[in-house]
């Protein structure tokens, strides 16, 4: 969690993420949890898609090859 800073405590992120009471602090948490170290969720969910696409055309000509990294 360094990317976060030092003093980044998980506890009470989660306890924010997860909360259904204080929803400010789960609105923070969620600002957190949708950016990617600077990077917009919806950059991160684009480059998934092209990756999924691409490994698509990947893997099955080279399925004897990547077969072994795919468990």
């Amino acid at each position: 969690m360094g990317e976060f800073g030092a003093d980044f405590d998980l506890q009470a992120f989660k306890a924010a993420f997860d909360s259904t009471t204080d929803m400010d602090s789960y609105n923070r948490a969620q600002v957190i949890e949708h950016s990617y170290v600077k990077v917009p969720a919806g950059h991160v969910h684009e480059a998934v898609e092209l990756i999924l696409s691409g490994a698509r055309e990947f893997i099955g000509p080279y399925r004897d090859w990547v077969e072994e990294y795919l468990g």
